[in-house]
């Protein structure tokens, strides 16, 4: 299904997921691996993914609740700027479910 190697240099990689709007706490503790923060009518979800399998976790998770993606982004290496959240397979097993809306 999806790539579960990891990323080339073996560590976890950033990425930044903007979303449209300013996206409240209910919506946000769904994603409770990244870390929210709302700026010019925009949120961003940053934290560190293992695997290309996570980010598209992330992206199937936000399609299903009916947010509006604005722009997904790798973040450099050794960008901490946004926090130090590290994603785990595990933290999205309780919401997410593959085939259901």
């Amino acid at each position: 299904m999806g790539d579960r190697t990891p990323s080339p240099s073996g560590q976890a990689t950033r990425y930044s997921f903007r979303l449209a709007g300013n996206v409240g706490p209910t919506l946000t503790d769904a994603f409770p691996a990244l870390r929210a923060q709302h700026e010019g009518g925009t949120t961003t979800l940053t934290g560190s993914m293992p695997d290309q399998a996570a980010v598209h976790g992330v992206l199937a998770l936000i399609e299903s609740l009916g947010i509006e993606l604005v722009a997904v982004e790798r973040l450099p290496a050794g960008d901490e700027s946004t926090g130090s959240n590290d994603y785990r397979s595990s933290d999205l097993s309780a919401t997410f479910v593959p085939g259901k809306s």
